[in-house]
């Protein structure tokens, strides 16, 4: 018996409704900036090469947000050593300043057991981590 590995024709993506919706799993270092592990955002289209370009755009967000937030953490070599008098480079924004769309993301209500919001007729609730 041989095992294939089966690809989505839209990476990061699932269709309910006939629509596109973006999705990405938060890293396992990160999610204590969330409320809930995976992130869901609706694409607003029910083409499928809209919404690859769409999700690629998405998860090219995510990923240096991401990145941000993991620098904003650590500590770099050096820093000590930067005097007030030298033109130094400036400083790199926080991850707050970072990720412009996080108020458009929201968490699929599905089996990771995320609230529904009732006021809303979808089936999500909006999530903006907090850092």
């Amino acid at each position: 018996m041989q095992t294939r590995l089966l690809t989505k024709p839209v990476p990061y993506t699932f269709v309910r409704g006939g629509y596109y919706y973006f999705t990405r799993r938060v890293p396992v270092d990160l999610r204590h900036h969330y409320k809930y592990p995976r992130i869901v955002q609706g694409l607003r289209t029910s083409s499928p090469k809209e919404a690859k370009l769409s999700a690629k755009i998405e998860a090219a967000k995510l990923d240096a947000y991401w990145t941000q937030m993991r620098l904003a953490k650590s500590e770099v070599l050096g820093l000590s050593l930067i005097s007030s008098g030298v033109d130094a480079p400036a400083p790199m924004a926080q991850p707050k300043d970072v990720g412009k769309f996080k108020s458009h993301t929201h968490i699929w209500n599905g089996p990771l057991g995320c609230a529904e919001d009732t006021a809303n007729s979808r089936n999500y609730t909006s999530c903006i981590p907090s850092i």
